[in-house]
């Protein structure tokens, strides 16, 4: 046999295994590329109630507790609004000291800033209402104005008893300085909380009259 019909058979053979290799490791890549691009990125993994919806969670605000300067010259704890499109706005100022030391004016700051961030991130919080809960008199978060309990999943401040909430809503919130804000529905009171950061006035120019 000659040297030529041994070679060329090898020749053809090794051809056809660069052939198959080559096959396969194309098939890999678009492989590895399809599940790349078919592999949900972590926002999209976030439930759909968790994304921010075109109302007040598209002015990208932040609740935090920080210190408000008094005309007396002191500070107070304060629950402030703070955003990048206008100065910071006070919501509520923290004095009372009756509630015990577990509930400090600072303590109580901190946490109604805290469950106002949360509410606000899970979209929840457009309106603050007047209810009760436990027997107790409160304020609560709503998305909408409907007549809406007050629970655990939605409980912004606890009053005191005996206290009437929708004074309460009426006189700190609902806008000593600008009125008409507040809805009224079946005796409760409800405020836009976007209305209320629009127009109530800046740190800078607040009264630090409250209740807290």
């Amino acid at each position: 046999m000659k040297k030529t019909e041994i070679i060329v058979p090898v020749i053809v053979a090794l051809i056809s295994f660069a052939g198959t290799i080559s096959v396969a490791f194309i098939e890999k890549l678009n492989s590895g590329s399809s599940n790349q691009k078919n592999s949900p990125s972590p926002e999209k993994n976030l439930p759909e109630r968790n994304l921010p919806e075109k109302n007040i969670q598209s002015q990208n605000l932040s609740f935090f507790c920080g210190s408000y300067q008094t005309p007396e010259g002191g500070n107070v704890p304060a629950t402030i609004i703070r955003s990048s499109s206008k100065p910071d706005v006070p919501m509520f100022f923290w004095k009372d000291t009756s509630w015990g030391p577990e509930w400090t004016p600072q303590t109580r700051c901190q946490e109604v800033s805290r469950r106002l961030q949360i509410y606000y991130n899970n979209g929840i919080i457009d309106y603050i209402f007047s209810g009760r809960l436990n027997n107790y008199p409160t304020l609560c978060v709503s998305k909408e104005i409907k007549d809406s309990p007050c629970n655990d999943r939605n409980l912004l401040i606890t009053l005191k008893s005996g206290e009437n909430a929708d004074d309460v809503l009426q006189e700190i919130i609902a806008f000593r300085h600008s009125g008409g804000l507040t809805v009224k529905r079946n005796g409760g009171s409800y405020v836009s909380v976007l209305k209320y950061w629009q127009k109530a006035p800046t740190i800078n120019s607040s009264s630090s009259e409250s209740r807290f």
